[in-house]
């Protein structure tokens, strides 16, 4: 083979590879933008009682991670998935919160008063921390109790199935 010809298909080659490479990094870009982000961390911190305990973190695809502390259907970790529907109307009741207006401490004289922190992201970062022991506008108190109720029936649905992970 001549010096010309392998010349040639050295070319070749580096011309095939610089392509595969440049598609591969507009592939990688794509998938950077379809990244799954956390649209909501929800936790309910212990009491002296039977109160619920756990944390959630729910991501923008609708991936659930659910942590059990006390009082909960599992004191593992699941993992589950809400449905489209429902994370419609979970972003549908975040607008309607208006979150941002939400005081960042709504305190208690009592020891003995679990707190509900809801953390809410946008474009994956957190934005806004609400520290929830008494009191706060209703609106606030409706949106975690709902959210709860929600959190809680998936983990026990998941539970009852054995999709522990």
């Amino acid at each position: 083979m001549s010096g010309k010809h392998k010349q040639g298909k050295y070319s070749l080659l580096v011309t095939l590879l610089s392509v595969i490479f440049l598609i591969s990094c507009k592939t990688m870009s794509k998938a950077d933008q379809q990244k799954v982000l956390p649209l909501l961390h929800f936790q309910r911190t212990v009491c002296f009682g039977p109160c619920p305990a756990y944390s959630a973190t729910i991501s923008t695809d609708g991936t659930v991670t659910f942590a059990g502390f006390a009082h909960v259907p599992t004191t593992d970790t699941l993992y589950f998935k809400i449905e489209p529907e429902v994370m419609d109307s979970i972003n549908q009741k975040i607008s309607a919160l208006n979150y941002p207006s939400l005081q960042d401490l709504y305190p208690t004289d009592w020891t003995d008063m679990p707190s509900t922190i809801t953390t809410f992201y946008k474009e994956g970062k957190e934005d806004k921390k609400v520290i929830h022991k008494e009191g706060g506008p209703a609106e606030l108190r409706e949106f975690q109790e709902w959210l709860d109720g929600l959190l809680l029936r998936l983990a026990e649905t998941t539970t009852i199935k054995g999709n522990l992970k």
